[in-house]
């Protein structure tokens, strides 16, 4: 962001005549990579406010600014937000600056389920978090706003970070075990886990994956666990016959989507 707006100062002719070539190389450096950059629609732009307000309400513990983001809920109000978020860690620094990139909306029913990278900025240091999945926005009147119950989310292992994630693939782990030892196989179906562990958030459906739930991708002799944490990280579990879970992780999906993927450099010592 600050490149751009460095670029269109460059633009208006507001930089000094003293510049040196050097800087005129640097200008006509940034004005390409903007031109090269996809546009951001309207829609984008707002949702991308809309995200990094969270982030930023969610560091400050701002009860009322996240109340006022999601759809109304009688029983989640501000007095429950502030105490769930004592419970709460972030998963980002306090003092950081985030902002949102390479953001991509889907229309999913009446909703939108988005995909973005969130550049966290802390001093002269920055990392990048992918999220592949998040809360389900809706636009009512004009009003970006996301279409879930904050206070389910935060009670859950999802608003806690990678201790929470790692909390819930645990109970997934044991479920799955569970399974095999039942069944010979590790074609577990989400229904199948939960039978075995009632209140597990688990989905087959890697479009409907948020940070906090767990995708279980079976198979007969092997099997495969993952989910993000809020904080941007990707853990996995993979299942072979005969030999101990193994534990991975990443930052970008990609880094344990597969079996091999999570299986290489993955420990049975846990994450």
């Amino acid at each position: 962001m600050r490149r751009q707006f460095a670029a269109w100062i460059a633009v208006l002719g507001l930089v000094v005549s003293a510049c040196t070539s050097s800087a005129d190389a640097d200008v006509e450096s940034d004005l390409s990579a903007l031109a090269a950059r996809t546009p951001v629609s309207t829609q984008e732009a707002a949702v991308s406010r809309l995200i990094e307000n969270f982030f930023s309400a969610l560091q400050q513990r701002n009860h009322y600014a996240l109340y006022a983001m999601f759809t109304p809920d009688d029983q989640c109000r501000p007095g429950r937000i502030e105490t769930l978020l004592a419970n709460v860690t972030p998963g980002i620094a306090e003092t950081s600056e985030v902002e949102v990139d390479d953001i991509s909306l889907r229309r999913v029913g009446a909703t939108y389920s988005v995909a973005f990278t969130l550049i966290e900025h802390q001093g002269a240091s920055e990392k990048e978090l992918v999220y592949d999945g998040f809360f389900p926005i809706e636009e009512t009147f004009t009003r970006w706003r996301f279409s879930a119950n904050l206070c389910e989310w935060l009670s859950a292992p999802a608003g806690q970070g990678s201790a929470g994630i790692q909390q819930e693939l645990a109970t997934a782990i044991a479920a799955m075990q569970t399974f095999y030892q039942e069944h010979a196989t590790y074609l577990a179906s989400g229904n199948d886990l939960r039978y075995h562990a009632s209140g597990l958030n688990v989905t087959m459906d890697e479009l409907s994956l948020m940070p906090g739930d767990v995708l279980v991708v079976p198979g007969d002799q092997q099997a495969l666990l993952l989910g993000q944490g809020i904080e941007g990280g990707w853990y996995c579990v993979a299942f072979d016959t005969g030999a101990d879970p193994l534990f991975g992780s990443g930052g970008a999906f990609e880094d344990v989507a597969f079996y091999d993927s999570c299986v290489e450099g993955g420990s049975t010592g846990g994450w």
